[in-house]
């Protein structure tokens, strides 16, 4: 008798961090992107030059 294991080789562990990974990295840059569009309010405009206010 078998017993199933889920990670009985050393792909299957690579091939679930890998996907663990690039979920996190799509989450966490939706996360920056809605973040971003949030405090765009002036705050992040510290780093900006007059003129680039201006013509803004």
């Amino acid at each position: 008798v078998q017993e199933a294991y889920p990670f009985h080789d050393s792909w299957n562990v690579a091939c679930f961090v890998i996907l663990l990974l690039f979920a996190l990295t799509v989450v966490s840059l939706a996360v920056l992107a809605a973040l971003y569009e949030l405090l765009d309010c002036g705050c992040c405009a510290k780093g900006k030059t007059a003129r680039q206010l201006r013509e803004e």
